[in-house]
This record gives structure tokens, sequence and C-alpha cells, in this order.
């Protein structure tokens, strides 16, 4: 029986030192698709209420104090172990710095310190990464935490070339990367494919604070056979006040149809000392969240009964275009009369005794240039509204459709939307043009003018920023708001 009794003691002490002497793990919140995780949990000194320092049940771990600034380093969740590598803490403002050994159990404690500090590391293995411009250490917050995961690599190239059969880098996931930027003006380039739709970010990781390392980044558009340089893409830079250090930030939106497509981009880096070299760029790339994309809403748009009555115009007489020669488009010149249908040349003093039979005030039909050139209107790559579903300036990498409306507001439903007039105006309307290339202007057409005068930026009230040569505007012409769509439109003067 005793044997017995001292047997189950054994092993129940047994059991009792095996799992007091090891961790049963911690929950990890991950969070956000995997992309960021939240403050690990340290199994050795659990932080059950981080706002109430003086819980009992949650007790100051030995050596450190409630008054010292201290870090914690975890590696993918857990405690980082230097390996007997020599890797510094560094707690940095204006008027000092501080610098302590982390330990092998992953804490570095800098003991009592007063005001607001920088903290990142110095030595740390290449392998790892980190973004070491974000933590701050207070009063209100002297312990911190560090997140170290891995640098990712490209799924194939070595980063020579812009294209990838010239070495470009392919990437497809989210993540952190490093460029390794060899020498002065050598680009790093990467051609990213996003997976899914959303909104995403590229943002560099170059430490502020040593400043000693500039990074840059060039963007291109196109193809994967044929890209150039993008001059249309924000770049957001961020560093200290004088600082030579400057951090990139892009934010691009990949709608739905887009997923698939390249974005290309290329990173470099200037030294203040070319004994800096190579120098080593990190950035992240970042899932943000959900992105629709207004202009992937596009609408076909028919045509009305309206279009049924038409029939082509009668030459007769000059054609006069809507200015009248003054190169001024004035709505009050013009107006929809209810008996015809369709808009007219308007003047109650010149038409007071109904020459034409429309109604006092009404003169001749108003028609608009659909097969024929428009002389206030001539961008490059532009001929007439029937060929502007293929509009293709020299040095464009591709045609653009002007007949597709973007951001064009619905007023019914409070949203942008793509209102595409291709068929209404190839298939319909210019059916019903005589032989000059003109139809009359019903209400439907109205309003497809007056759009595509707002989409295409014809009118901009002289905002040398949306200006382009060959619009009416840069050819010397103006208009009331009313009056946009009069830039294709005019009459036959001698219209009975």
């Amino acid at each position: 029986m005793k044997k017995k009794l001292l047997t189950f003691v054994l092993i129940f002490l047994c059991a009792v030192v095996c799992f007091s002497g090891c961790g049963l793990g911690s929950f990890i919140d991950v969070g956000n698709n995997g992309s960021s995780p939240t403050k690990p949990v340290d199994p050795d000194d659990p932080v059950v209420d981080p706002d109430n320092p003086d819980n009992p049940d949650n007790p100051e771990e030995p050596g450190i104090s409630e008054d010292d600034y201290a870090v914690t380093v975890y590696y993918n969740n857990k405690i980082f172990s230097p390996d007997n590598q020599e890797i510094y803490v560094v707690w940095r403002n204006s008027y000092e710095v501080k610098r302590v050994l982390l330990g092998e159990n992953g804490k570095a404690n800098a003991g009592e310190l007063d005001g607001t500090y920088n903290v990142y590391l110095e030595g740390l293995p290449e392998k790892y990464v980190y973004d070491p411009n974000v933590n701050v250490a207070s009063v209100e917050e002297r312990k911190l935490t560090i997140l170290l995961t891995d640098v990712r690599t490209p799924e194939e190239g070595d980063g020579s070339g812009l294209y990838r059969s010239q070495g470009c880098y392919l990437v497809r996931y989210d993540g952190f990367y490093r460029a390794n930027v060899k020498r002065e003006g050598q680009m790093v380039y990467y051609e990213y494919s996003p997976t899914e739709e959303g909104a995403y970010e590229i943002e560099s990781f170059v430490n502020l604070y040593a400043d000693e390392v500039c990074p840059s980044v060039v963007l291109y558009i196109g193809t994967v056979g044929w890209k150039k340089i993008d001059t249309t893409q924000d770049v957001q830079w961020n560093s200290l006040k004088g600082g030579f250090t400057k951090n990139f930030k892009i934010v691009f939106n990949v709608d739905k149809q887009f997923v698939g497509n390249c974005l290309t981009f290329a990173v470099g880096a200037s030294c203040k000392s070319s004994d800096s070299y190579p120098a080593y760029v990190d950035f992240k790339i970042t899932y943000k969240g959900e992105y629709v994309d207004p202009n992937s809403d596009i609408r076909e748009v028919p045509v009305g009964d309206a279009f049924n009555f038409l029939t082509p115009p009668v030459a007769d007489g000059p054609f006069v275009w809507a200015d009248l020669g003054t190169r001024k488009f004035d709505s009050e010149n013009y107006k929809l009369n209810p008996n015809t249908g369709v808009y007219h040349r308007y003047d109650e003093k010149l038409y007071a005794t109904n020459p034409y039979g429309f109604g006092r005030g009404y003169g001749p039909m108003l028609c608009c240039a659909i097969r024929t050139a428009i002389p206030c209107y001539n961008i490059v790559g532009f001929s007439t509204l029937y060929a502007a579903d293929y509009v293709f300036p020299p040095g464009a990498y591709r045609a653009t459709n002007y007949l597709k409306l973007y951001n064009s507001w619905i007023e019914e439903e409070q949203k942008f939307a793509v209102l595409d007039y291709t068929s209404f105006i190839k298939d319909y309307y210019a059916t019903k043009c005589n032989s000059a290339g003109y139809c009359y202007v019903t209400p439907e057409l109205h309003d497809f003018l007056q759009r595509f005068a707002a989409s295409w930026s014809l009118w901009t009230d002289n905002d040398a920023e949306y200006m382009a040569a060959g619009t009416p505007e840069t050819n010397g012409y103006t208009t009331d708001k009313d009056g946009y769509y009069l830039f294709a439109c005019g009459y036959y003067a001698g219209q009975q």
C-alpha cells in the first residue's frame, strides 16, 4: 500500500513540475485578414488590465518598476530572443538618446525617463522587419511593444528591369518587402498584381531618426507588355522637420474589373554618404478595406420615344453655329418647343410674328453635329461625335471612348455611374442625320451634350489645371452653365 501511494505522489509531482515549466500558449487575435497582429500576450507577464497597473492580479515584472520606460519585442506573436546577438533598443528625443541592450527575454528597460521618446531598434538582423517610426513612449505610455515579422520574398524576378522578361519582381500578396539598392541611381522594379478588389497602400519604412537614407519611388501605368511613367498618381511623403529621410506612401484602389491587372513601381534610395550603400528600403503593401469604384456601374443609355418621331433636317439656307458669330454660347437664345418636341432658336422679338409656324418666339429647329466636325472643339484625336468612341491622341497607349461619360451624377439615386451613350449615338441618332451630318436636338440629346461637356471638361471656368488644348474654352469661347450643350449645335438660317 505504501508503495502504491508513493508511486501516485511521484506521478502527481511530476505532472505539477511539467505543467508549471511549460507555456500552454495564448490566444492571439490576428484580425484584418491576418495583416497586422494585435498586441501579443506575454505568458510571463499577462496584461489583464493595462489601464490599471495597480491590479494585484497583474504585478509588475521583477526589475521593472511602474515608472520605468520599457520595451518588449515580439516575433510573429511570440517573445523574441536575440540569441546572443547585440540588438539595442533606442529611446530618442531632441535632448537625449539612450541605448539599452535587448535581453534574451525580449525585454529592455531604460529606467526612469521623463518626456516623450521615439523608440526603435539598432542591430536587428536583416531577416526581420518592422515599422521603426510608429513607436512613441511617453509618461502616459511608458511600456511599449515592438512587433517583428519576416521580409516577404517576391514570387519571381531579381528586380533589375521594368518588365518581367527583364527581371522585374512579381508580387502577388500584401506584406513587408525589402528593396536592396546597391548604388546611387539604381531602381528596383516591382510588378504588383492584386488578387482581390479593395483599397491598397504602399508605404516605405526607412528609419526617420537615423536620417541617413531617403527612399524614392516611380510609378508606371500600362500593361504587362507596355508601360510608361504615371505622372497622375499622388505620392505622399513623410519626414521629420528638416530631415533628409522622406518616406513615401501610395494609396490606390482596385475595382473588381481590374483585379489581375498590374501596378508597376520602382524603388530607389539616396544616401548622405556613399558608404551607406547598399541601402535597404523596407516597404509594406497593405490591404486597407473594401472599395467599389463608382465607374464600375456602367449603364447603357437607351433612346426614348422622341427619337421615333425624328426626321433628318432639311438643309435650307446657310448653317449658323449656335454662338451666332460672337464666340459666346447663350442658353437664353434657345428653348425647347413642346409642340415640336425639339429645341429651337428662340427670340421673342425676332420671331414675334411666328414666321416659321412653330409658335411666337420660336425660330429654326436646333441641330447637332454628329457626323461632321465641330469647329470650336478640336482636341487632338477627336474628329466627330460619331467617331468619339475611339479617340486616340498621339502618344496615348490606348484609345478612349468619349461616348462613355464617367462620374455622371444620378440625381434620383444620389450616386455616380458611367453612362454609356455609344449605341445611343452610333446606332440611333446617327441614323437621323441628313447628308451633312446634322440631326435635330431632342431633350435626351440635349442631356447627352450637357453631360458630355461636363464629363470631358469642355468648360472649366478657366481653371488651368483642367483646361486642355482644343476645347471651346481654350479656343476662346464662353458660355453659361445651361449652355454647355451648344458647343455642337447650330441651325439652318433659311429653314421654313
